[in-house]
């Protein structure tokens, strides 16, 4: 069974383990465990998130899905696990910086950029409707 968890000590093992299989430096990871989120099937890790606060900004700084894993709407579902832990924690204003790995999710996410990042509004992000939801009109 896949689930989205917060970081804990079962999962260390398999984290490391896929980001050596995937190419990716655990020391970087390592220093934000408190704030990761992972993707796992048992105990075998299929991705990971995490955020940071800089100057009262929280941003979620990565997220990462084990290449052959990508198209099972697993970046989403840990994307959006992500967000409802922060705004759970009553923070609803998220920021994300550019990058080639995922500006394309976020844009058809319809997330906003502006300046030189992606800006997340929590309670506009989970008030809306799904991108796979029909209008349904009762008579």
């Amino acid at each position: 069974m896949i689930e989205i968890t917060k970081m804990a000590d079962k999962y260390q093992e398999g984290l490391k383990k896929m980001m050596t299989m995937e190419g990716l430096d655990y020391k970087t990871v390592s220093l934000c465990l408190d704030t990761l989120f992972v993707v796992v099937d048992r105990l075998d890790v299929l991705g990971f998130g995490y955020y940071n606060s800089y100057d009262g900004e929280v941003y979620l700084d990565h997220l990462y899905i084990k290449k052959n894993e990508r198209l099972n709407k697993l970046g989403d579902s840990l994307f959006r696990a992500i967000l409802n832990s922060l705004q759970l924690q009553g923070i609803t204003q998220i920021y994300m910086r550019q990058s080639d790995l995922y500006d394309g999710f976020l844009k058809a996410e319809n997330i906003v950029f502006e300046e030189d990042r992606f800006a997340i509004d929590t309670m506009e992000f989970f008030n809306r409707k799904c991108r796979g939801s029909k209008e349904v009109k009762i008579h």
